[in-house]
């Protein structure tokens, strides 16, 4: 029997190890790496870098979509004092989910 498939946004590598673990299960996941949020752009590098790793030796497909921090930016302008936790994160979820919701219709 064919698993259902699965695009699971993945916001780095240690979050996902676990999660991926468990889903694969039941579906064949797809891993969506998609966080303009992550500064600077050297830290966003390393980030990817991992999650690719841990893609590729899970043999996990991952989908990458473009990094935008000037979206993100956008997207949370106002929100720049908001404490850890605040509306700040719950836009950014927002942005980041949307985006992985924009791959997988595209899949």
């Amino acid at each position: 029997m064919k698993k259902p498939r699965m695009l699971l946004h993945i916001c780095c590598a240690p979050c996902a190890t676990h999660v991926i673990n468990v889903l694969a299960r039941e579906y064949t996941v797809t891993g969506c790496f998609y966080n303009p949020n992550i500064h600077p752009p050297k830290e966003y590098a390393l980030r990817l870098a991992s999650a690719e790793r841990h893609c590729r030796e899970s043999s996990l497909p991952l989908i990458v979509p473009e990094f935008r921090p000037r979206d993100w930016f956008s997207f949370v302008k106002g929100l720049e004092s908001e404490p850890e936790g605040g509306a700040r994160c719950a836009r950014c979820f927002q942005m980041r989910l949307d985006e992985t919701a924009r791959a997988a219709a595209a899949l």
